[in-house]
């Protein structure tokens, strides 16, 4: 191995908007969806009093929260009604892949369940608490996401007063059942505040993300051995989805870039 690739360090936040960004490269419709579902949920986790850390953790399980999404058709069926059909098989393909990957491992159990109803996953015995809410979270992101997309815009393209109703109504009628109820209400508050869907645009998650404070978590560097799980990670999202041989050295790379 070279001696570039000896003294490789990554910085994990630039890996998951990587992930993100490979999630829409490889025959996905939903661009930016990741990058939607991770700032949603950081904003409501705030709402919630999280601390930074753990807001934080939510942010990057929304980033990489479809990597077990194989299909488009699979994808358009997630975007096709609140309540979608046969999402087991994306939630835990997307579990293995991050369970395998030591630098990701802890994301991978509330991925199983972002799709679990909370009337389930509140009395699930296998998970942490704090993983329930993760999962939890990341389930109304995604979903505040869906609904987003399925709403009519003003001619200046935000969301008029009567989308905004209609969200809002959605969700409360799900609450305690599809949704956790305490979630719930931090994201109605969010929902009717004009700046939390000005901030959804692409260029200012991106911005916004790269300039929150450090975290051990997320922050924190990798060395040769983990980049080289995450290049392997990588190659096994990209792989599953373009069906092409996979190239964990042409990632490891592009990991280098950064």
């Amino acid at each position: 191995m070279s001696a570039s690739l000896d003294n490789v360090c990554v910085d994990l936040r630039y890996v998951l908007t990587s992930v993100s960004e490979a999630l829409d490269a490889v025959g996905v419709d939903a661009i930016h969806h990741g990058y939607r579902v991770g700032y949603i949920a950081y904003r409501c986790a705030r709402r919630l009093g999280w601390d930074e850390e753990l807001s934080q953790h939510a942010f990057a399980l929304g980033l990489i929260h479809d990597c077990g999404v194989s299909q488009s058709e699979e994808l358009s069926r997630l975007f096709s009604q609140l309540i979608p059909d046969d999402t087991d098989e994306h939630c835990r393909q997307g579990y293995q892949f991050l369970k395998a990957c030591s630098p990701l491992a802890s994301f991978a159990p509330p991925i199983l369940h972002h799709h679990t109803r909370w009337i389930q996953l509140k009395n699930l015995t296998t998970l942490t608490e704090q993983d329930k809410q993760f999962a939890a979270l990341i389930f109304l992101a995604d979903r505040v996401d869906f609904l987003f997309s399925h709403q009519p815009l003003d001619e200046y393209g935000n969301l008029t007063q009567d989308s905004k109703h209609a969200v809002l109504t959605e969700l409360k009628i799900q609450s305690g059942n599809l949704f956790c109820p305490a979630i719930v209400d931090e994201m109605c508050y969010l929902v009717e505040t004009d700046d939390f869907w000005f901030a959804l645009d692409c260029c200012h998650i991106k911005t916004e993300l790269l300039c929150l404070p450090e975290t051990p978590l997320v922050s924190r560097s990798l060395g040769l051995a983990e980049t080289i799980e995450v290049a392997e990670f990588m190659a096994k999202v990209v792989d599953a989805k373009s069906l092409l041989p996979s190239s964990t050295r042409n990632v490891l790379r592009c990991l280098q870039s950064f």
